[in-house]
């Protein structure tokens, strides 16, 4: 062998002599450090910082921003969002995890004798495993990691990286006191190094000293850069608005990174402006320097106009400079939501509704500022009593607003509460003008109904020539945005097949299946038409039901009260319609005045009705305080009209109802003692008593149950059962609505069909399989049709229970309730009493929010008991029929 190849046999041996004596993790030897530290550093460390790295920039490129909110000074993701970035963590956790176990100088196994750490990059494997649960949101873990750090690496930088980040894990969890003392005692540590090495270098008369204190030794690189921001988290939580602006301020100091300056002037400049300070508007300019993305830069821009420190028309300028600037296509509904926002505060209210209106146009893609701009549009038509425009505004926007904007169910709240009143003053503009029109001689009304025929017509073109403007604006639109894209017009919200199929589907959820029709939005819609002074009719007012070229004066007259019986209704509906959009006037809204008009209108319109007592009421109670002279004058209508109504007595005698409620529980305790005595079989004194009422007291609250009472006693003691015919007909006579004429009936067709003679019938309890009650406990069953699916229905309704009976805390389930024919409902219980069943269904039926369209599903309650014999013996239609006649 040649001695050049035995050298290099010997320098190879050598190498691998080497290798085996550096793996030793037991001697602390300079190759045995130089291995592990390379190792431990390149192959773990290394690599799992760049797994975190990723994970994160993914989640951060793929989070989209709330502009409309003070954005995080750190961008973590919720519970729900981080289950994406576990793969990459837990990835990261098994490469330190696994550089622990091999690389520690000593080993870990025998940590209670283990005194120092002899490779430097172990401590900063253990922070990563911290991070790491830090960001999947497992606070506590994450804060046993740096804990640990804090205390096994004492004399270590790491200390302090390890002290700062569960201060962090503090704020997440809640315990600010705690992150408080934390971020005190670092930057007392950080006062304190600095002080030192000062000291040091002055004895070592050293004539240069660094600047930055993150430079000297003992105080990791950056450190201060994530303290500033941590304190300023911290302030944010306690919103401490100023607090938190001096320590971004010392963020921007320390930061390095353009990008993120840019975002720290960004949030510096929200917070300023929440305080409505001036110098927003440079911190805003800062962040567009700085090179921010264009969606920031873009809000940074909207902001700073509005941030103030410029004249308005300045501020103006710049914004349809905005408009004009291809590159802001998609956000225009936002820069006419500003410019609406300019104009509305310097008083020109038409020019900002127009602004309004062009922002909801071009919120394509953008609901929340659409619903914003339909919120604000509401408020402007509610301040100006416009009540009509203002409910549909808010319904326009509780439909397309996010759920999570924080006001929604508030808007919702303001629409629920206008409708009643909507459809009021609606009912009163329909009857009045077909009543108008029913008075017009026929050749007139002929000539009326044809002008508002051709009035259709023309609407419908104009119609079409406005769809056609608004197409042609939005291909345009489309154009510019695609070409802003450079082709990539799968963003545009036509051209993305996914995000239209979303919003259709999204469109049906709110308002089911609607035919591309006018007015879609209106569940009950009727033939609207108002007959004004000049003939003329707003085309808003007109919703035909049948389409355009159906419309003939045969078709429409089918609406006009032509006869005595057509008129009635007419009127009822009207008087109605006036009394009730009054009292909700005066006790909604407050509206005193719009209130007293309709009250007057309902006296004014001389028809006979119960409406007239209760309005003429309602206006003595209006002007008592007020105008003692108008006040009088409708008591004394009351008196003249109605002497012996309950209002008649309550002004004469302000202790009547007090009275009356006091008469009312004696006659029900004096009623159940007669029931009572029925129950003990003592049927003579009970037919006494029912004689004394029937006879005596003909206003008795239980007089027609006292009747029903003699009957049955009657029918207990006398063999021939014909004698209760008089009183089984009376009832019926004299009480045709009443609970006890059914019975009555029942028991008068017993008695006509032939009884024998002295064969006893038990008069005391019902026919049918179910028994009434209305204080046992009760379920709610929503019936499901084949096209239901009981999972789902069964979901919407606990949603809705959960969210509108959370304290009742109802159980919900399917049923079968026919194994025949499938039929399935979903049941609730339980309801204390009939009482709380009606107020459930009355809820059910004016909630679209979880239901949706499934709110108009048929409903039912049903007592415990008799819900048993349903599924016994399901008998559905007897239960319809009972539930029809009883409740």
């Amino acid at each position: 062998m040649s001695i050049k190849r035995r050298l290099n046999s010997i320098i190879i041996l050598a190498m691998f002599l080497v290798l085996a004596i550096s793996c030793s993790t037991e001697k602390n030897t300079f190759i045995n450090r130089t291995y592990h530290n390379t190792t431990a550093r390149f192959n773990g460390y290394f690599n799992a910082t760049e797994l975190v790295r990723i994970g994160l920039e993914s989640y951060r490129k793929g989070n989209k921003e709330d502009y409309y909110s003070i954005l995080p000074i750190e961008e973590l993701p919720n519970k729900e969002e981080a289950v994406s970035l576990y793969p990459a963590m837990d990835t990261a956790i098994a490469k330190c995890s696994e550089v622990i176990s091999k690389h520690s100088m000593p080993t870990m196994e025998k940590l209670s004798k283990k005194k120092e750490e002899y490779c430097k990059w172990i401590d900063e494997n253990w922070m990563l495993i911290g991070k790491s649960e830090y960001y999947k949101g497992r606070y506590v873990e994450a804060y046993d990691n740096f804990e640990f750090v804090k205390k096994f690496y004492r004399n270590n930088p790491s200390t302090h990286a390890a002290l700062l980040w569960m201060a962090k894990c503090d704020i997440q969890m809640g315990d600010f006191t705690k992150a408080n003392i934390k971020l005190k005692k670092l930057e007392k540590a950080e006062q304190d190094i600095l002080a030192a090495e000062k000291d040091k270098k002055k004895k070592s008369k050293l004539k240069y000293v660094k600047k930055d204190p993150a430079d000297f030794a003992g105080f990791p690189k950056g450190l201060l850069l994530d303290i500033a921001k941590t304190k300023a988290v911290l302030e944010l939580e306690k919103d401490n608005y100023i607090g938190a602006v001096d320590r971004l301020k010392e963020a921007v100091y320390h930061s390095k990174d353009a990008q993120e300056k840019a975002r720290l002037n960004f949030i510096i400049a929200q917070l300023l402006q929440a305080q409505n300070r001036p110098e927003a508007r440079a911190y805003y300019t800062a962040s567009i320097k700085r090179n921010a993305n264009f969606e920031m830069t873009f809000h940074a821009r909207i902001n700073r106009a509005l941030s103030g420190g410029e004249g308005n028309e300045k501020i103006i300028k710049e914004l349809k400079k905005m408009l004009r600037d291809e590159k802001n296509s998609e956000f225009k509904d936002q820069i006419y939501y500003a410019l609406a926002d300019i104009e509305l505060d310097r008083g020109d209210q038409p020019l900002g509704m127009s602004y309004l209106t062009q922002s909801v146009f071009y919120s394509l893609n953008n609901n929340r500022q659409k619903g914003v701009s339909y919120e604000r549009m509401g408020d402007i038509s509610f301040a100006d009593k416009n009540y009509i425009n203002a409910q549909k505004y808010y319904d326009s926007s509780a439909n397309v607003l996010p759920d999570t904007y924080a006001q929604k169910e508030e808007i919702r709240n303001k629409a629920d509460k206008l409708f009643d009143l909507v459809s009021n003053l609606e009912t009163i503009a329909f009857e009045d003008s077909v009543q108008r029109i029913a008075s017009l001689s026929e050749k007139d009304r002929e000539k009326f109904i044809k002008g508002v025929i051709k009035q259709i017509e023309e609407e419908k073109k104009r119609k079409a020539e406005a769809d056609a403007r608004r197409l042609e604006e939005l291909r345009q639109l489309q154009q510019e945005f695609t070409a802003q894209n450079n082709g990539q017009g799968g963003k545009w919200y036509f051209n993305n097949s996914k995000a239209m199929a979303e919003g259709l589907n999204e469109f049906r959820r709110i308002y089911g299946q609607r035919e591309n029709e006018d007015n879609w939005r209106r569940s009950n819609k009727v033939t609207s038409i108002v007959f004004l002074e000049n003939d003329s009719i707003p085309s808003d007012s007109i919703a035909p039901d049948k389409p355009i070229e159906e419309l003939t004066v045969e078709s429409l007259l089918k609406n006009i009260p032509l006869t005595d019986s057509a008129l009635a209704v007419s009127n009822e509906r009207l008087l109605e319609g006036l009394y009730t959009s009054g009292m909700l006037y005066k006790n909604q809204l407050n509206e005193v005045v719009l209130a007293h008009q309709q009250f007057d209108a309902v006296i004014e319109k001389d028809i006979e009705n119960r409406h007239n007592l209760l309005s003429a009421y309602q206006l003595y109670k209006i002007n008592e305080q007020k105008d003692a002279s108008k006040a009088n004058n409708y008591k004394n209508y009351i008196f003249n009209n109605y002497p012996n109504s309950d209002y008649a007595n309550f002004l004469r005698d302000p202790n009547f109802f007090i009275k009356q409620k006091e008469l009312a529980a004696l006659e029900l305790d004096e009623y159940l003692k007669s029931v009572e005595r029925y129950e003990q079989g003592l049927f003579y004194p009970v037919i006494a008593k029912a004689n004394k009422v029937i006879e005596s007291e003909l206003n008795n609250s239980y007089r027609s149950k006292y009747l029903l009472l003699k009957a049955m006693s009657m029918g207990e003691i006398n063999p021939d059962k014909q004698t209760l015919l008089p009183v089984l007909e009376q009832i019926i006579e004299e009480y045709p609505e009443s609970d006890e004429a059914p019975r009555a009936k029942e028991l008068l067709d017993l008695l006509i069909n032939g009884i024998p003679e002295n064969i006893p019938v038990d008069f005391s309890k019902p026919t049918g399989i179910y028994t009434y009650s209305n204080s046992d406990q009760m379920y709610i069953m929503v019936y499901l049709t084949d096209q239901d699916d009981s999972r789902a229905s069964r979901t919407k309704v606990s949603d809705f229970n959960r969210e509108f009976f959370s304290r009742e805390r109802y159980s919900t389930t399917s049923q079968i309730i026919s194994t025949d024919s499938g039929l399935t409902v979903v049941l609730v219980k339980d309801m204390e009493d009939k009482a709380e069943a009606d107020e459930y269904i009355r809820v059910f039926r004016r909630t679209k929010k979880h239901l949706g369209d499934f709110r108009n599903a048929k409903i039912q309650y049903i007592s415990k008991e008799n819900f048993k014999i349903l599924i016994q013996q399901q008998k559905i239609k007897e239960y319809d029929n009972f539930f029809e006649d009883n409740y």
